[in-house]
């Protein structure tokens, strides 16, 4: 690496020596992130966006790695969204699901 930047290739690697990670999927975390308007969706809701991401991932990457896919739903406060210059609050995606 040149200049004033460290080379921190690797530096997150999980130590070999406590676990048994011997293939690059399970060496690897996924993370979704996923954002919605509070108070939209129930927490029942909520864990079903994160059993389906998960399998919808597990899918792609292999269903050995659920285990390593992490699903995060962050709720943003209503009126703390935008679209096009708008603000979007809870009450505006209510009126558009009844649209």
């Amino acid at each position: 690496m040149s200049g004033n930047v460290p080379d921190v290739r690797g530096a997150d690697k999980t130590d070999d020596r406590r676990h048994d990670n011997s293939s690059h999927a399970e060496n690897t975390m996924t993370l979704i992130q996923v954002k919605v308007i509070e108070g939209i969706f129930t927490a029942a809701q909520k864990q079903d966006i994160i059993e389906r991401l998960t399998a919808a991932m597990a899918t792609l990457d292999g269903d050995n790695t659920r285990q390593h896919i992490w699903c995060i739903v962050e709720e943003v406060g209503s009126g703390d969204w935008g679209v096009d210059g708008d603000v979007l609050t809870a009450d505006d995606v209510r009126a558009l699901g009844n649209g």
